[in-house]
């Protein structure tokens, strides 16, 4: 089975808008893929049934256990072993340039996909942008582990998907990975290619997989529930707000790939990063500004800068 993966939860219009619309396009785009939609039972069974009405879906409802569980849903197909998974957004628009992506990956040896189409995409992994062939990754146990240790951290009841596959995924496949992208690449990325066919434009915009569409939604379709949702919801405005500014300026005949990010080789931050200076240092490929930069830009870097971390840390430990 071919399964193009979403999962919706909460009472945002723009998601239920944009599922919809996804699954209208996926009729004639992938015909040949089932749109499988996991769905909150929250949500009020006149939406599920709009969506349970479409041939081309598979609906599963989840009991929604505590709030923005619905991030991991999406990535469940990802443990199951099917013949080919896409996780993709509710909030974003399926294009020909996403087959043109789909299309060629199926035709070449790597095992795992991710996309980078945006200039300012700096993460290794972003929620919707990624899929696998056959894949076996133990999401669900990972996910509610992660999820307990994140919470304890961060006191707050939401969590970013994006950290848990910066941490829990990625590492798992990048050995066997293909990146699509114009603009950046990882340090330990090999196999970086940009997207065949033409771009095309969607409303005077250069198409960009994983675009929001602003222009589909109105200002009505703003969450204005609990101050978590609020959260949650001014989170995805900004990021909206960041593509759109990004997209103006986008020049398509810009072929610059920019190397981000330090090396995943060790578990360990601080190793890796110690092992990123020393990499760089010797080889000389950076200025000593971009080492700098690598080291103290990072967000997450001054987490892991307190004792208690560093005496409870395997230093050694690396990726398989």
């Amino acid at each position: 089975m071919k399964i193009i993966s979403y999962s919706i939860f909460g009472e945002e219009q723009w998601y239920r808008k944009g599922l919809i619309k996804n699954i209208e396009i996926a009729k004639n785009l992938f015909s040949d893929w089932t749109v499988r939609v996991y769905i909150s039972n929250k949500i009020e069974k006149v939406f599920i049934d709009e969506v349970s009405k479409h041939k081309n879906v598979e609906l599963i409802v989840k009991d929604e256990k505590y709030p923005f569980e619905g991030l991991m849903w999406r990535m469940l197909p990802m443990e199951e072993g099917h013949e080919v998974v896409a996780v993709r957004d509710c909030d974003t628009r399926l294009f020909e340039r996403d087959k043109n992506l789909l299309d060629d990956w199926l035709s070449n040896e790597f095992k795992y996909h991710v996309c980078r189409e945006n200039p300012g995409s700096y993460n290794v992994m972003l929620g919707g942008l990624y899929g696998g062939k056959k894949p076996k990754i133990a999401i669900e146990d990972k996910w509610h582990k992660w999820r307990e240790n994140y919470i304890k951290k961060k006191k707050s009841l939401y969590v970013w998907d994006i950290d848990f596959l910066r941490r829990h995924v990625y590492p798992f496949i990048r050995k066997d990975l293909i990146v699509y992208s114009e603009h950046v690449r990882m340090d330990c990325e090999k196999n970086v290619k940009k997207i065949p066919g033409e771009r095309g434009f969607y409303k005077g915009k250069y198409i960009q997989i994983g675009m929001y569409i602003e222009e589909d939604f109105d200002k009505n379709d703003e969450n204005k529930s609990l101050e978590d949702k609020k959260q949650f919801g001014r989170s995805r405005n900004v990021q909206r707000l960041n593509y759109l500014e990004e997209d103006k300026s986008f020049n398509p005949n810009d072929s610059g790939l920019v190397t981000y990010k330090p090396l995943f080789k060790y578990k360990n931050l601080i190793i890796n990063y110690l092992y990123l200076f020393f990499s760089i240092t010797f080889n000389k490929k950076v200025s000593l500004l971009g080492i700098m930069y690598i080291f103290f830009h990072n967000r997450v870097l001054h987490k892991y800068l307190r004792l208690n971390k560093i005496l409870n840390h395997k230093f050694f430990e690396t990726y398989k």
